[in-house]
């Protein structure tokens, strides 16, 4: 019945240890079974970094450019602390960061408004697993969003009004992954020590 924060010291964001303690539900607890959530972040990373060179690259020229990559990432990986053998939070929440770069590109493409919706998901998600990475993915595919727009010359009147759009879309996504982790926080009233744990503690720790 313990609450992450409230009783136990913990200053990165609860993600990984949901995701465990999910799967703890459903298996007996062991090591072994924690790996399963450490090989499934390292293949899906992995498929998300093929996908993302490949469509940029594009061709013949894509796949090999995103086979090299892999090869790349499959021999650094091994040497990521702990990347490949603990259930950890970094790369779950790098999954999702180049996931809703993925979304972001995507919505250059085409303008589908839903694309920047589920951008803000993934921002949300990766911020679910670590909160300074969940603030980087934002504002880079914040500003991404807004030189896009710039890219296609778009007029400086029009250009405000549509930041402020794909803003509140982006926003929406956002909110729709992280609420639900605040009202069961706050129900259990570690609203305050989330803010203790997540900003102030990391600012002292800097120091």
């Amino acid at each position: 019945g313990k609450i992450l924060y409230r009783d136990i010291e913990m200053f990165i964001a609860p993600g990984i240890w949901f995701l465990v303690a999910g799967l703890f539900q459903l298996v007996e607890p062991s090591v072994l079974a924690s790996r399963a959530i450490a090989a499934i972040s390292y293949f899906a990373l992995a498929a998300v970094i093929f996908r993302l060179v490949r469509s940029q690259v594009g061709g013949r020229a894509g796949l090999h450019a995103g086979a090299i990559c892999i090869a790349f990432y499959a021999a650094l990986a091994v040497w990521c602390f702990p990347h490949w053998t603990w259930a950890w939070y970094s790369p779950w929440s790098i999954l999702f960061a180049l996931l809703a770069l993925q979304c972001v590109l995507a919505w250059r493409e085409d303008r589908r408004a839903f694309r920047l919706f589920l951008a803000g998901v993934c921002i949300g998600l990766t911020a679910i697993f670590k909160q300074n990475y969940g603030l980087f993915a934002l504002a880079g595919c914040g500003l991404s969003v807004v030189v896009l727009r710039i890219e296609k010359r778009e007029a400086w009147g029009a250009l405000g009004r549509a930041a402020v759009f794909d803003g509140l879309r982006m926003g929406g996504g956002l909110a729709l992954a992280i609420l639900p982790l605040l009202v069961y926080f706050g129900i259990h009233g570690a609203l305050y020590s989330i803010y203790d744990r997540f900003f102030l503690y990391p600012l002292e720790f800097t120091t």
